[in-house]
């Protein structure tokens, strides 16, 4: 989805390339629609616009110089002492214009990022990340023509981009910037921490210490937990925004695959992220068939505790295994309010889709769930049929008895008749037909409710 996040940041840039020329509200709202759908659309969370003082990128990838305003943002970004811009999907109009216009502006030299700070003073879901570097005025830029198209950015600015590597780099291990931010140091000071602490993040998301990336994590969940200040405690909210991303989730969250400890603290961290981390770990969870991690990563999405609603939304995804997915955890997490959307899943094309439901259902056991499941004693497909038998053997109701017994006359599936025939056997020893279950019937009734 990189082509994505660089449409994003074309239309941005084109809106602050108008923002700078005088240009009404009215000429920024098409390049805004188009941002918005962009953005609705993005794999991730957000598009991540940030410049080296040579090239823009969105979400790592280079934005060509060619669209117009590209360089209007590098050279803005420059003198404003901007080193990044995060815009949140589902951010309001009104704050990615007010964001723009003050892009846009004329920077005031000496104070580009207190000036900058105040102008978008207001907005939540853009998150600005400056660069330790002197606040100069840029040159004035005039409106692109096509005949500027292509050429390279000015000389000035790759001499700029060498010292802004250098500045940015980090310096000292993890536990002596723990150690400083500990210290209490005056809050002009912790914005160079908590940037350094991110850079830290990044090579360690790099090297693959993903026990480093943890230990970020809980130390900017305490450090938030504990900040008294309101000023001091945004500075860490806008942190925790800036690495929920899939890059850096991916190796936060494969913990849950761990031992137990290392289990347990991943779930914490997840659960106190919410949604960005319950999407990683659905994106995990498709992306494996081993199922070991599988029933992992499903523990850990239940101690989660995921929201009706977003289920819900999973539920009616276009791709089967979302939906298969987000029945399974409806299911095995035993959520009756979700019992009527489970019923309606039995309906789905999808014959995968299909079972989990029916397994889920099996689990709830309200008479609801048994009418349900009866009906699909007569699905078209001979699995689904085989699982709604095993479903009625799990809840040991006498109640579709007769129904089976008419089904095992008519039945020519093997795989179909076995588990009626386990349902039957069950539901005869209840009745005191049979006086003890046989072991080989209650395995196979066991395999028939687990087989998904």
């Amino acid at each position: 989805m990189s082509e994505l996040a660089v449409a994003a940041a074309a239309h941005f840039a084109y809106m602050v390339h108008l923002a700078m020329h005088g240009h009404p509200d009215s000429d920024l709202a098409e390049p805004m629609a188009a941002l918005q759908e962009s953005l609705a659309v993005l794999d991730d969370s957000g598009v991540d616009l940030s410049t080296d003082g040579v090239y823009l990128r969105a979400n790592r990838t280079e934005v060509p110089n060619a669209y117009v305003g590209v360089n209007d943002v590098i050279t803005r970004a420059h003198g404003h002492g901007l080193s990044s811009l995060y815009i949140e999907r589902g951010t309001s109009n009104d704050e990615i214009l007010l964001v723009a216009r003050a892009l846009g502006a004329e920077p005031v030299p000496g104070a580009g990022e207190d000036a900058f700070r105040m102008s978008i003073i207001g907005v939540d879901r853009i998150i600005p990340t400056f660069a330790v570097i002197p606040k100069v005025a840029p040159r004035p830029t005039r409106a692109l023509t096509p005949e500027d198209w292509g050429k390279v950015t000015p000389a000035e600015n790759r001499a700029y981009a060498v010292s802004f590597m250098n500045v940015r780099r980090h310096t000292g291990s993890i536990n002596q910037l723990f150690v400083r931010i500990m210290q209490g140091p005056r809050r002009d000071e912790l914005p160079e921490l908590l940037e350094q602490l991110f850079l830290r993040l990044g090579d360690a998301v790099k090297d693959g210490e993903k026990d480093v990336v943890l230990e970020v994590f809980e130390f900017i969940a305490d450090r938030m937990d504990k900040a008294n200040d309101d000023r001091v405690r945004d500075l860490w909210v806008q942190l925790e925004r800036r690495i929920t991303r899939p890059l850096i989730l991916e190796p936060l969250l494969t913990g849950v695959l761990g031992g137990p400890d290392l289990q347990r603290r991943t779930i914490d961290i997840a659960r106190r992220l919410g949604a960005p981390a319950i999407e990683q770990l659905l994106e995990m969870l498709t992306g494996t068939d081993v199922r070991r991690e599988r029933s992992a990563i499903f523990n850990a999405l239940l101690n989660v505790r995921i929201e009706p609603e977003f289920l819900r939304h999973l539920m009616h995804d276009g791709r089967w295994y979302v939906v298969r997915n987000a029945v399974d955890l409806a299911g095995k997490g035993v959520r009756r309010e979700l019992e009527p959307d489970l019923i309606e899943m039995t309906r789905h094309e999808d014959e995968r889709v299909r079972l989990a439901a029916l397994h889920g259902l099996a689990r709830m056991g309200t008479p609801n769930a048994l009418a349900c499941i009866r009906r699909h004693l007569q699905d078209p497909s001979p699995v689904v049929r085989a699982k709604a038998a095993a479903a009625l053997g799990s809840l040991r109701r006498t109640i579709a008895m007769p129904l089976v017994t008419a089904l095992l006359a008519e039945e020519r599936s093997t795989q179909v008749i076995t588990a009626l025939k386990v349902a039957q056997g069950i539901h005869q020893r209840l009745s005191g037909e049979h006086p003890a279950p046989l072991v080989d019937e209650r395995r196979s009734l066991e395999r028939q409710i687990t087989r998904a």
